[in-house]
């Protein structure tokens, strides 16, 4: 008998064993795939983590297959940009709805922009002309605050920082190079979607 309970007793612990290592596989590995360049997010992990990883990942995957412009602006004869070409401004809001990345909130600011930036360029003394660098932003693509991706981006890129608010989630995505890219999403309709992005904010569309 007294065989039989240190049996049940060795086989009930071997079981505990490898349930707790199971699970803390499971965490660390959750960890490992949040992580950027080796550094854990400094807060605790929300659940949707990896759904907010991902959805980074397929936004940077569609912006580097994306040509289309943003904010297309219309020139008169003199060459100068004299406001929004509002067509192509159009077109480009469908597609953008197409992808579902988006809330609601992020598509009105985005359209805000295009009317403000439509203002500046019809009243703003310092005028834009064809073939110059723009009087706004700071001359790199507002989806990444960079020229291009490196060529290795998929194998660094992480999200930190993550915080949980009433209703939003705000983190960075970063791929190393000192580059860290503010985000803001919203759950819509049971979806994690983008809220806000760093490089569409209102302020960097403005010039004096």
């Amino acid at each position: 008998m007294l065989i039989l309970q240190n049996l049940l007793k060795s086989t009930f612990m071997g079981i505990i064993a490898i349930l707790a290592f199971t699970i803390g596989c499971s965490s660390v590995q959750a960890q490992k795939n949040a992580r950027s360049d080796g550094e854990e997010i400094t807060v605790s992990i929300p659940s949707d983590s990896l759904e907010l990883l991902d959805l980074t990942k397929n936004l940077l995957k569609w912006h580097e297959a994306d040509f289309k412009g943003d904010f297309l602006p219309t020139s008169d004869n003199d060459n100068i940009y004299i406001g929004i070409d509002w067509s192509a401004h159009k077109a480009r809001m469908v597609e953008l709805s197409k992808t579902n990345f988006f809330t609601a909130e992020f598509m009105k600011n985005y359209e805000e922009i295009a009317l403000q930036l439509d203002k500046e360029l019809k009243q703003n003394p310092i005028k834009y002309y064809k073939g110059e660098l723009p009087p706004y932003g700071n001359d790199a693509s507002e989806w990444c605050n960079c020229q291009d991706y490196p060529s290795n981006i998929w194998e660094h890129l992480g999200i930190r920082n993550i915080k949980q608010g009433k209703d939003i989630v705000s983190y960075y995505w970063t791929w190393g190079e000192g580059l860290n890219y503010f985000v803001q999403a919203k759950l819509e309709n049971g979806k994690w979607k983008i809220a806000y992005l760093e490089g569409f904010d209102k302020k960097n569309y403005t010039w004096k």
